[in-house]
């Protein structure tokens, strides 16, 4: 109904920029992919590509509450809504795909079905994680991942740094798309907080989402949240910081966050353009002291 949204939606194909760089999703492989499997649905750049961003904790049960919206998507895809363009003053058949899922790991198992647990947790190494079991702190421990390194880079010979051991295999492969499903295809789910897990192995269900009829060949199909990446990585240096004898939660935050050592973390962007109050010389047009109208007893501004 807005105009401005329409413009909006067809940015990406009529305004952006076309210089092969990573800027937008639509530069990525992910949506090109998609459109190459799908060249009806690219034909309209008007057509919806969603991300669904997803912050809750109720398990394996999440399905139960994915269902209403996993019915209104296959209407989208399969029926597509009559919409209208306020831009071009006509109605038009609009379609609408899931292109992918954004969240944070533990919610990553909840929505892919995938246990981020144990000794398969990695999504990417699948069957492949190097895992160890440290059987004193009772804790998994995954290592080797100098095998994400190009073959050539020199942490791949530094035993010393790492494990004692040169490193020179390459990267596990990802698992073939229609691989998963046709694993998952007789996987039996069982929900409620008093279910009996009769499978083994890293899946703990079949998603939801493999309802919908182009998720098994979407490359792409769950995203981490960066800002909850940062703030694990904060945390475990805050956790670090805990361990110096003397040092209590308030003075680590303070020797962290209050430091004046330039890191990624608190450090402003090249390309800032606000002004920091501390770089600002402050100069007051008023005298710091007065006298009060009807009196003459000396006062402080502040």
């Amino acid at each position: 109904m807005c105009s401005k949204t329409v413009d909006s939606l067809r940015w990406h194909d009529e305004e952006r920029s076309k210089d092969r760089k990573l800027r937008h999703p639509v530069d990525g492989q992910a949506w090109k992919d998609f459109d190459r499997l799908h060249p009806v649905f690219a034909q309209d750049s008007r057509n919806v590509r969603l991300g669904l961003a997803s912050d809750v904790s109720p398990g394996n049960d999440i399905d139960i509450y994915l269902q209403p919206l996993i019915n209104e998507l296959k209407l989208l895809w399969d029926s597509r809504v009559e919409t209208y363009d306020a831009s071009r003053n006509q109605t038009f058949q609009m379609q609408a795909t899931l292109m992918w899922t954004i969240n944070d790991f533990p919610t990553y198992a909840m929505l892919s079905g995938w246990s981020t647990k144990g000794k398969f947790a990695c999504p990417c190494c699948n069957y492949n994680t190097n895992s160890r079991y440290l059987k004193h702190s009772r804790k998994m421990c995954y290592m080797d991942h100098c095998v994400f390194l190009p073959m050539d880079h020199p942490w791949r010979s530094n035993k010393r740094s790492f494990n004692g051991k040169t490193e020179f295999r390459p990267p596990p492969p990802l698992l073939k798309r229609t691989d998963v499903l046709n694993s998952l295809q007789d996987f039996e789910n069982v929900f409620g907080k008093k279910r009996k897990i009769s499978n083994d192995g890293p899946w703990k269900k079949r998603s939801i989402f493999f309802e919908l009829p182009y998720w098994q060949h979407n490359l792409l199909r769950h995203n981490l949240d960066v800002m909850h990446i940062e703030k694990n990585i904060v945390d475990s240096i805050l956790g670090t910081l805990l361990d110096i004898p003397g040092k209590t939660k308030e003075h680590a935050k303070a020797r962290y966050l209050h430091s004046a050592e330039q890191t990624r973390f608190n450090r402003r962007a090249q390309n800032n353009d606000e002004c920091d109050p501390s770089d600002v010389e402050i100069v007051s047009l008023f005298p710091k002291k007065g006298f009060p109208l009807g009196a003459r007893k000396l006062i402080h501004l502040f």
